[in-house]
């Protein structure tokens, strides 16, 4: 005799809906211990702007909240062209923000792109994140949108704030938010 109210059958979709539950908190809780992950749509984002087969190559310009995701988007990424990683960090200081030379950007994206390797650009917020430029921010900010969007190879370029993601929109970047 069936001890549940309804045909046997119901008891094993029942059971079946139940496996399915538990596995699915189980992959929850799995994914939640670990470090944040590249979402699906993330990825395609990032690869309609910058994948190895994409041309022309539009550099992108993550909002991150959590640096360590945006990482992973890079490593990703230059694992997709079987390449280096070459990394930049801009200082938030404003001294260093003026000793900053037009030259320094040229170097780095010489640098990458003489190793074949995707730019990984953190902070842009130092630069881009103003709401007013000198004469000479300005011009370092347009030599590296220019080289930008020459680099043969992906460029990713992260931002916290909204004020520098804007900008960088506007400039004709691929913006992706990872949050």
């Amino acid at each position: 005799m069936n001890p549940l109210p309804f045909p046997s059958f119901h008891a094993a979709a029942f059971k079946r809906a139940c496996l399915f539950l538990c596995i699915l908190k189980l992959a929850t809780n799995r994914a939640q211990g670990q470090d944040y992950a590249l979402t699906p749509q993330h990825q395609i984002t990032i690869l309609q702007y910058a994948g190895p087969n994409t041309k022309p190559k539009v550099p992108v310009a993550m909002r991150v909240m959590k640096a360590d995701l945006s990482e992973k988007a890079a490593h990703w990424l230059a694992g997709l062209y079987k390449g280096n990683l070459r990394s930049y960090r801009f200082s938030a200081s404003e001294d260093s923000i003026q000793t900053l030379k037009i030259s320094t950007v040229d170097s780095v994206f010489d640098d990458a792109s003489a190793s074949g390797s995707v730019l990984y650009v953190v902070d842009a917020d130092a630069i881009f994140g103003k709401a007013s430029w000198t004469t000479e921010e300005k011009k370092l900010a347009e030599a590296f949108l220019a080289r930008a969007r020459k680099h043969p190879f992906a460029v990713l370029v992260t931002c916290s704030g909204e004020t520098a993601w804007f900008a960088l929109a506007k400039a004709g970047f691929g913006i992706v938010s990872l949050d």
